[in-house]
Protein backbone atom coordinates (compact mmCIF):
# COMPACT_ATOMS: atom_id res chain seq x y z
CA UNK A 1 0.00 0.00 0.00
CA UNK A 2 1.33 3.44 -0.92
CA UNK A 3 1.06 6.56 1.21
CA UNK A 4 0.32 9.87 -0.56
CA UNK A 5 4.02 10.72 -1.09
CA UNK A 6 4.73 7.25 -2.51
CA UNK A 7 1.68 7.47 -4.80
CA UNK A 8 2.87 10.86 -6.04
CA UNK A 9 6.38 9.55 -6.75
CA UNK A 10 5.02 6.45 -8.49
CA UNK A 11 2.70 8.62 -10.60
CA UNK A 12 5.67 10.69 -11.80
CA UNK A 13 7.65 7.52 -12.51
CA UNK A 14 4.86 6.00 -14.62
CA UNK A 15 4.10 9.19 -16.56
CA UNK A 16 7.80 9.88 -17.18
CA UNK A 17 8.34 6.29 -18.26
CA UNK A 18 6.33 6.91 -21.42
CA UNK A 19 9.13 9.08 -22.83
CA UNK A 20 10.90 6.00 -24.22
CA UNK A 21 7.88 5.35 -26.47
CA UNK A 22 7.38 8.92 -27.70
CA UNK A 23 9.53 11.00 -30.05
CA UNK A 24 10.49 14.57 -29.09
CA UNK A 25 8.59 17.17 -31.11
CA UNK A 26 6.19 14.59 -32.54
CA UNK A 27 2.59 13.79 -31.59
CA UNK A 28 2.37 11.41 -28.66
CA UNK A 29 2.36 7.72 -29.53
CA UNK A 30 1.55 6.56 -26.00
CA UNK A 31 0.08 7.96 -22.83
CA UNK A 32 -0.34 6.17 -19.52
CA UNK A 33 -3.86 5.41 -18.37
CA UNK A 34 -4.24 6.18 -14.69
CA UNK A 35 -7.19 4.75 -12.77
CA UNK A 36 -8.40 6.11 -9.45
CA UNK A 37 -10.65 4.11 -7.15
CA UNK A 38 -11.78 7.09 -5.06
CA UNK A 39 -10.94 10.76 -5.11
CA UNK A 40 -11.82 12.14 -1.70
CA UNK A 41 -10.26 13.20 1.57
CA UNK A 42 -11.45 10.18 3.56
CA UNK A 43 -8.03 8.55 3.81
CA UNK A 44 -9.52 5.08 3.32
CA UNK A 45 -7.61 2.40 1.46
CA UNK A 46 -7.36 3.11 -2.28
CA UNK A 47 -8.50 6.73 -1.93
CA UNK A 48 -6.60 9.69 -3.34
CA UNK A 49 -6.76 13.05 -1.61
CA UNK A 50 -8.14 15.95 -3.68
CA UNK A 51 -4.84 17.85 -3.50
CA UNK A 52 -2.83 14.80 -4.59
CA UNK A 53 -5.18 14.27 -7.53
CA UNK A 54 -4.88 17.92 -8.59
CA UNK A 55 -1.08 17.79 -8.35
CA UNK A 56 -1.02 14.60 -10.39
CA UNK A 57 -3.19 16.12 -13.12
CA UNK A 58 -0.93 19.19 -13.27
CA UNK A 59 2.13 16.94 -13.69
CA UNK A 60 0.33 14.84 -16.29
CA UNK A 61 -0.64 17.90 -18.33
CA UNK A 62 2.83 19.44 -18.06
CA UNK A 63 4.46 16.25 -19.29
CA UNK A 64 1.90 15.74 -22.07
CA UNK A 65 2.47 19.27 -23.40
CA UNK A 66 6.24 19.10 -23.70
Amino acid sequence: MYNDKQKHNRFIQVVSGQDKYNRPGQPLDTIPIIIYHWIDNSGVQYSTMYLSFAEGMNIYMTMALR
